[in-house]
């Protein structure tokens, strides 16, 4: 995919290339990384690159993405500035249906797959041993994963997925329940 985008900014020459990606091609993949960088170099762009998280502009949303901005050199006036990170955003409950009077009542999911209920359960088991019930909280927990790399998010969503929002597979422990797809749409 990468030599097409290439290929295509080579025979088109836009003014403005942007492109985005996990960090995995950072962390993972840096020759490719590299490889971009230096062929939009090549083809007389002025490269810029830095990863921004969601948050920054303001959503209480967790995902880390690569970007890669390359400026027609000729046309480049050097002023483009990376946007500053919001400071006040919003939590994570506006973005949460009500509650409902047996949110309590609830404390693992019924009829879901064993490995769901152990993560719940050794998750609500670790905030216990701290003094603190996650039900009084909004943290979203991933059900999805392997309980070896299950992940956690406090007032935030963690990186959403079509899968994940397919399954189901986030809970939020002051609901007692998953996420519901309106939930993961706002």
């Amino acid at each position: 995919v990468w030599y097409d985008c290439l290929e295509y900014v080579r025979r088109h020459r836009p003014r403005l290339v942007l492109f985005e990606n996990d960090l995995g091609m950072w962390y993972r993949n840096r020759d490719c990384f590299d490889f971009i960088v230096w062929i939009l170099t090549y083809f007389d762009y002025v490269v810029k690159w830095r990863v921004l998280d969601t948050r920054d502009p303001g959503i209480p949303h967790r995902r880390q993405r690569l970007y890669i901005i390359g400026f027609q050199a000729s046309r480049y006036d050097g002023s483009f500035q990376w946007p500053n990170p919001v400071r006040n955003t919003p939590k994570l409950q506006h973005l949460l249906d009500a509650k409902n009077m047996d949110t309590h009542k609830q404390q693992l999911p019924y009829g879901c797959q064993k490995n769901r209920r152990l993560i719940i359960k050794n998750f609500y088991e670790l905030c216990h041993g701290y003094g603190v019930d996650p039900r009084d909280h909004d943290i979203v927990l991933d059900v999805d994963s392997s309980i070896r790399f299950t992940d956690w998010t406090f007032d935030e969503m963690p990186c959403l997925t079509a899968a994940r929002g397919r399954s189901h597979g986030l809970w939020v422990t002051s609901r007692s329940r998953p996420l519901t797809t309106g939930e993961l749409l706002r």
